[in-house]
């Protein structure tokens, strides 16, 4: 789910809690505003948090792309992925309502060496980064060919005729 819709829900099931400290507690109470404060704070900590965590992210990886792979590294962290282009199965991208206003998409990458596709967030124009990496992966299985083809049967290069 969308961060939008998790924080759609989420306030909702605040403005239901509000409604049942309305109804269950006593008014004018100490108990209803400390609730109300309590409800109030929690929620604000909540949406901050979920769209800072989700900013962080998306301003901390960087993305290379080669002739050879895809690099994704973290500034933060040294962890990344190397994915070669020979590798990649199938690469599709998605673009919600919200997304194409920003002009970002999600990026999935299925390679064969993987049970599960890589989700690249958050990728600035999808569209045109899914079409590149279908090129450059085409040109890289046609090299890949060719250079098999010019091997004899033991692997030595064959003169050409």
């Amino acid at each position: 789910m969308g961060i939008a819709v998790r924080l759609a829900i989420f306030v909702g099931l605040a403005g239901a809690l509000w409604a049942v400290i309305e109804v269950w507690l006593p008014p004018k109470s100490l108990w209803v505003s400390a609730s109300k404060w309590t409800v109030g704070v929690v929620v604000g900590l909540i949406v901050i948090f979920s769209v800072g965590r989700r900013f962080a992210g998306w301003a901390n990886a960087r993305m290379e792309l080669t002739d050879q792979r895809i690099r994704i590294r973290y500034r933060l962290r040294k962890a990344g992925w190397d994915i070669p282009l020979l590798s990649i199965v199938e690469v599709t991208y998605v673009s919600g309502p919200i997304q194409r206003l920003f002009g970002v998409g999600v990026l999935r990458v299925q390679t064969s060496f993987a049970p599960l596709p890589a989700f690249m967030l958050d990728v600035a124009d999808a569209k045109q980064l899914h079409h590149d990496i279908l090129v450059l992966r085409n040109q890289a299985w046609d090299r890949h060919v060719r250079s098999y083809n010019q091997a004899g049967p033991s692997g030595q290069l064959r003169a050409a005729s």
